[in-house]
Formats: C-alpha cells, sequence, structure tokens
C-alpha cells in the first residue's frame, strides 16, 4: 500500500505533513495532517489489515484553535447499540450520528461541497 494521493484537492489544500507511516506485511498504517486553504486543519489516520479485510479510519476535521467541526470514525471500542461502527461527531464529541463507510476521499469531496458553499 501507498499513500494517498492528494492531487485532485490540492486546490483546497495549502499544506500537508506526514506524521507517521509504518509499513509491514501485516498492516499499513498512517497519520496525516492536511492544512486547508481556510485554515481549518483535517487529521487523518487509517490503520489497514489486509489480511483481515480490515479498514480503521479516523478523520477528524477541526478549526486551527482545535475545535471539533467533524470527526467520521469507526473506532471499534465504541460500538454499542447506539453508536454504530461507522459515525460521525459533529461538533461536539458528544452529537454522534451514523454515517456510511468513510475514505479520504468521501471526506475531501464533503470538505470541499462545505468550502464552496462557505464563499
Amino acid at each position: 500500500m501507498q499513500l494517498p494521493d492528494l492531487t485532485l484537492y490540492l486546490e483546497m489544500i495549502s499544506g500537508q505533513e506526514v506524521i507517521q507511516v509504518k509499513q509491514r506485511p501485516d498492516l499499513f498504517h498512517f497519520r496525516l495532517k492536511v492544512t486547508l486553504i481556510n485554515g481549518t486543519i483535517l487529521h487523518v489516520r487509517e490503520n489497514h489489515l489486509p489480511v483481515l479485510e480490515w479498514h480503521e479510519y479516523s478523520y477528524q476535521w477541526q478549526t486551527a484553535d482545535n475545535v471539533l467541526i467533524a470527526r467520521w470514525d469507526n473506532a471499534h471500542e465504541r460500538h454499542t447499540q447506539s453508536v454504530p461502527p461507522h459515525h460521525q461527531h459533529v461538533g461536539s464529541e458528544e452529537n454522534v450520528l451514523p454515517s456510511e463507510p468513510m475514505t479520504l476521499e468521501k471526506v475531501l469531496q464533503h470538505i470541499s461541497r462545505q468550502l464552496a458553499t462557505s464563499n
């Protein structure tokens, strides 16, 4: 596996930083920090376990002063009947809503639409 290609979204990205990459036969893990042109930040964390066909993710979009805008994740330790495996936190940790399974591309598409409507 390799890091995602963000070329399609360069017009909305002002900077990106690779925080961590781990690659082993049983695991591909990475963390990115993507700064957007409006000053907001997208923190990306993905774990891929090919043998289990498992993709664990967290995409946290926040303001420059660390206020949560939205986070999409499938953190397994929180799965209960009230918190589905794929969910999002909107505006606060406590505001949890169901979500479709997400990918970095889907999140960037969502953010792109939000940036377009805020201009």
